[in-house]
């Protein structure tokens, strides 16, 4: 009976207890994690209502930091005790989310180490869901038309306006109509009517859009993509780059343009590797960008590069390699890539091309060392004397040229001092003293009397210092001289020839008078080879 009465009515006090217990754990723990409104009720709450009550609260939490940087946001989140629960128990059901709570508050099932980690993930999802609902920097009007979809600016839109109240499909703000919800939540777009997906042109007398704010919104818009192009406009793009691409292919093609650029450079010297002109531009180029090092390391390519049997290019490059040295290099490099070139090249060449180096740049006493280093390596070649005498007359100094032909005629042969001899006549002529150069010729043809080139050069000397005179005493000394009929005509021809231009015409005719007494002289044979054509 006490059974089936407990049944009907009552249940048992153990049972009672529990329940009691287990519906005032829920509403202690509810009132402390959605706040006031579930403060005072111990009635049992729908999840839809824990939601929308914690969504509420958190809200206004979340207000307290707005416009705050991340790092404020945890700190202050450490020291505030509402935000240590995490939001997954909204989620949950209230005997797991009980169940979550003891975990948590017991020290006997919750050790240390799981109490920080659990509170680091909670200050993690708190700063997350901060970012997520964080103000943008600039605050947007109420009467501003923009709407904010996952972080991005949409463009403005045009209210319609049709009458006096709002037309059907008419957007408008709730925050501008003053029916936003709680403080702190961004405006909502609200459709205060039925939308129209009518096909006519919007009315131009509407309102207009309210103007951008100053610089901040245009940097904050996205930037507006291009409009497509038509096949038409896309087929002559097309056609320009292309007429562009054959244009510079064309320059590039061309064997007069002059390389401008390092790449233009580059591009002939791989195209004709055994020219060493191409390497010296290339060289200059860095040159006259003061890139010293880059141009001695063209250098060093192309000695690498030209084949090793253009050994007059290779020198090319040695030469030029040396004209750097010796302007913008110390004694030390200059040194090293002279001893170098005199390794791989002909010892008369380096030599003087060195010394002529030294000239240009008004180095004379390095000059003067380099040829008579090599007239000591060199005594028996005769171009080494004369190039030696040259630049002693050039630089003044005509004495030290006059002795060097003494030492030129000890270390030479005999055959060779008709020419050093009449070399040095000549630039007495043209450095010198031409009296000098004439008293060396007269003795030069007096003891080699048949050499008629010696003769035809005494003249030329004669001629173009406009001494006329000696040059006629000097035809007529050669006209005497017993040679064959041949060489006979021709110094006769060019007698008559000289008279004919510097001379009068009784000279003239004694010129000729001349020329028939010889033939007279000659025998019949000599008579008959005088009329053949000269050779």
């Amino acid at each position: 009976m006490t059974s089936k009465k407990m049944a009907k009515g009552k249940m048992a006090p153990n049972m009672k207890k529990k329940k009691q217990g287990k519906e005032k754990k829920k509403s202690t723990f509810i009132s402390k994690e959605k706040g006031s409104i579930l403060k005072h009720s111990t009635k049992k709450k729908s999840m839809s209502d824990v939601k929308a009550a914690s969504s509420d609260i958190l809200t206004e939490k979340m207000s307290l930091f707005k416009g705050q940087s991340e790092s404020v946001i945890k700190k202050k989140a450490k020291n505030l005790k509402e935000f240590t629960q995490p939001e997954g128990y909204l989620k949950d059901s209230p005997r797991k989310q009980i169940k979550k709570k003891n975990e948590l508050s017991s020290p006997k099932t919750a050790t240390k180490g799981k109490e920080k980690k659990m509170k680091r993930k909670l200050e993690n999802k708190y700063v997350k869901s901060m970012k997520a609902t964080k103000s943008p920097k600039k605050e947007m009007d109420a009467s501003e038309d923009m709407a904010v979809t996952n972080g991005k600016r949409k463009k403005k839109r045009r209210e319609l306006a049709r009458g006096d109240g709002p037309a059907a499909g008419e957007l408008s703000w709730a925050a501008a109509a003053g029916t936003g919800g709680a403080a702190g939540q961004p405006a909502r777009l609200t459709v205060t009517g039925g939308f129209s997906w009518e096909t006519t042109p919007w009315p131009q007398s509407g309102p207009a859009a309210p103007a951008a704010d100053s610089s901040d919104d245009d940097d904050e818009t996205e930037q507006q993509p291009a409009a497509r192009l038509s096949r038409q406009q896309l087929r002559e793009r097309a056609a320009a780059e292309e007429r562009d691409l054959v244009e510079r292919e064309r320059r590039l093609m061309d064997p007069s343009r002059a390389p401008e650029t390092a790449d233009d450079h580059e591009r002939l010297v791989v195209a004709h590797p055994d020219d060493s002109s191409l390497w010296i531009r290339f060289m200059s180029y860095f040159l006259q960008a003061t890139e010293i090092e880059k141009a001695r390391g063209v250098a060093r390519r192309a000695l690498k590069t030209i084949n090793f049997r253009e050994e007059d290019e290779k020198l090319n490059v040695y030469v030029a390699w040396l004209n750097l040295e010796s302007m913008h290099g110390t004694q030390e490099t200059l040194s090293n890539v002279l001893h170098e070139a005199l390794q791989y090249n002909d010892t008369f060449k380096v030599y003087t091309r060195m010394a002529e180096i030294h000239q240009a740049n008004n180095k004379h006493d390095e000059a003067e060392l380099m040829y008579s280093q090599l007239v000591k390596k060199l005594p028996a070649r005769k171009e080494a004397w004369l190039r030696y005498g040259v630049f002693l007359m050039q630089v003044e100094r005509r004495e030290a040229a006059r002795a060097l032909m003494q030492r030129a005629l000890k270390c030479l042969e005999r055959r060779d001092h008709v020419e050093v001899i009449s070399k040095f006549a000549q630039l007495e002529f043209r450095f010198g003293e031409p009296e000098r150069g004439k008293t060396m010729f007269d003795h030069l043809l007096a003891t080699y009397p048949r050499r008629l080139d010696q003769w035809n050069v005494y003249i030329n000397q004669l001629i173009k210092v406009a001494d006329y005179d000696a040059a006629r005493l000097i035809f007529q000394r050669a006209a005497t001289v017993r040679l064959n009929a041949r060489r006979t005509r021709s110094l006769l021809k060019r007698f008559l020839e000289f008279e004919e231009a510097h001379g009068s015409a009784e000279q003239q005719e004694a010129v000729r008078e001349l020329a028939r007494q010889y033939v007279e002289a000659r025998s019949d044979a000599d008579a008959a080879l005088l009329d053949e054509p000269a050779r």
